[in-house]
């Protein structure tokens, strides 16, 4: 950065202008479109044509795909944690130092971001409980063991991380939607879920045929849990017992009762 600003310092200079008048202009949506089913198609074909099979997450660097970070030189094998980001397609990771410059690889230990490392440990918990991959576990559980000092001295301002142990500690929700995309009651359902906080509920929608088939590769109990008839069905699953599964959103909201607070 500092060799950039030396040489190139009217390059950021126009840069920083332009930033600021796109902050002060006033965005207009080019058209009133409502956040229904077919703007979040649209993401998603957008999103599944830039996906990276082989090292994961979206795009080219910088990007942060979990779990590949952890098989990389981003994962500090030392002292445990994820480094800041990767700075190519690899998994070249930049590391701040000890006095707080750039380095590259092992040259002492880093210092990574509690804040970010808290997000990475409650999404691997999530993994692991989805897909059955205990290696996620035990990824997350180290982060939490490496900057549980450093949270002990300000547990307010870590509240991802005490998420994170909470999901840890147990016991975790599951609450399945299962039905046909366009199905008003289906739509009503994930609409309720969406109103709710659920810290420790793992919430899926599965729909039918191959969209449904790729979500059960990835979380495979869910195999058992598909509409019932054809018509939208709802399963709450708590500490691995499932409630009889509902097919109106009444009967979930009435299933989902104690699941706010995280009991």
């Amino acid at each position: 950065m500092a060799e950039g600003w030396r040489d190139e310092s009217e390059r950021f200079e126009e840069a920083a202008e332009e930033i600021s008048r796109s902050l002060w202009t006033p965005r207009r949506p080019k058209e009133n479109r409502q956040l229904g089913e077919e703007v979040l198609e649209e993401a998603y074909n957008h999103l599944s044509t830039t996906f990276d099979p082989v090292y994961g997450g979206f795009g080219p660097a910088p990007k942060f795909p979990l779990p590949h970070m952890s098989r990389g030189g981003i994962w500090d094998h030392v002292g445990f944690g994820f480094a800041r980001y990767s700075t190519d397609r690899q998994r070249t990771p930049i590391r701040k130092g000890l006095r707080g410059s750039s380095t590259s690889g092992h040259r002492g230990r880093s210092r990574q971001s509690s804040a970010g490392n808290s997000v990475a440990a409650l999404i691997l918990q999530r993994l692991t409980h989805l897909t059955g991959d205990t290696g996620l576990a035990d990824l997350a559980q180290r982060q939490l063991d490496a900057f549980a000092a450093e949270v002990a001295r300000y547990p307010a301002g870590h509240t991802y991380f005490l998420l994170a142990v909470q999901w840890a500690l147990g016991p975790v929700s599951e609450v399945v939607v299962a039905g046909s995309r366009g199905d008003g009651e289906t739509r009503r359902m994930l609409s309720l879920l969406q109103e709710r906080y659920l810290p420790q509920a793992a919430v899926l929608f599965h729909p039918p045929g191959d969209d449904g088939r790729e979500i059960e590769e990835l979380a495979p109990f869910l195999r058992e849990q598909m509409a019932i008839e054809g018509r939208a069905t709802a399963f709450v699953c708590h500490a691995y017992a499932c409630q009889a599964p509902v097919h109106t959103v009444e009967a979930l909201a009435e299933s989902l009762t104690g699941l706010s607070s995280g009991r």
